[in-house]
């Protein structure tokens, strides 16, 4: 999961119960859940078209 910086552990820890649960109800273990979470910064994405769309003020910043 990418996603760009401001959130709090307990944010993060939600977020991690939240999808144990909705997998939990569609039969998968939580055993069986694995997730990544990396924070970056608006300047490290580009949604192509050889820009960082963020920083050029095409897309606003998230939050």
């Amino acid at each position: 999961m990418f996603t760009q910086r401001g959130r709090s552990a307990a944010d993060k820890q939600r977020l991690y119960r939240a999808l144990a649960d909705h997998l939990d109800q569609a039969g998968v273990g939580g055993q069986e859940l694995f997730v990544s979470y990396v924070e970056n910064s608006p300047e490290d994405w580009s949604f192509g078209f050889g820009r960082a769309q963020y920083v050029d003020g095409e897309l606003p910043i998230p939050g």
